[in-house]
């Protein structure tokens, strides 16, 4: 599978959109934040948060699986299979109750080869007190610097479709300021606008090769 190693920055973003729309200067409104909203909707869309893994490892607390009585001081729990609401490319260690368990004996990553886990396997059901879980992960999709292409096409058309919605919006607030020659009867607000929509719908089928199953169903 083909992989990049960081999202795409703003030179490729303007080269995209100058692509579809040749002499269409938008530099100054392709920014960090663009980049960031861009990300954080890919994020959203695949439920993966973060998407790429930074590297190194952190902690997230976690209730036993299954019912919970709603306040510190009473047991919950009663269940073995606990979603981790994301997804870890390793995990390092796993506490319950401050007893560190051990892998493949006392509990197990799941999916088995996919170089991602979303679930774990106890090899007893857990009942415990709210947040007695811990486990200390490198959390993501996919392993920092290793994103793949069609991640990377996404979040390019998300911030390109970012942009240009913008650009309509100023165009239509101040067309005096944002008048470029003849580009405003080139580049209508509909043919805009449809460019904006097809990228976000190209998004989102990509999108659909990485959502987040939460549920665990072996």
């Amino acid at each position: 599978m083909a992989t990049e190693a960081s999202w795409p920055d703003e030179a490729a973003v303007e080269a995209f959109i100058s692509a579809a729309f040749p002499d269409l200067t938008l530099t100054a409104l392709i920014t960090a934040s663009t980049a960031d909203a861009a990300l954080e909707e890919w994020e959203g869309m695949t439920g993966h948060q973060p998407f790429m893994a930074e590297g190194s490892d952190s902690v997230r607390r976690f209730d036993p699986p299954g019912p919970h009585a709603g306040n510190y001081g009473r047991l919950g729990g009663g269940k073995r299979v606990l979603s981790l609401q994301g997804s870890a490319v390793t995990v390092t260690s796993i506490v319950v109750g401050g007893t560190t368990y051990t892998a493949n004996e006392d509990f197990w990553l799941k999916p088995y080869n996919l170089g991602f886990f979303t679930h774990v396997v106890f090899n007893k059901p857990i009942r415990n007190e709210p947040r007695s879980i811990v486990v200390t992960a490198d959390w993501g999709r996919v392993p920092n610097g290793e994103i793949p292409n069609r991640a990377y096409q996404a979040v390019l058309r998300l911030n390109a479709k970012n942009v240009i919605f913008d650009y309509i919006e100023r165009r239509k607030a101040d067309p005096v300021e944002w008048a470029e020659a003849d580009v405003r009867e080139r580049y209508s607000f509909e043919a805009l606008n449809t460019a904006g929509e097809r990228w976000l719908d190209e998004s989102m089928r990509h999108a659909n090769a990485f959502i987040l199953s939460t549920a665990w169903s072996g």
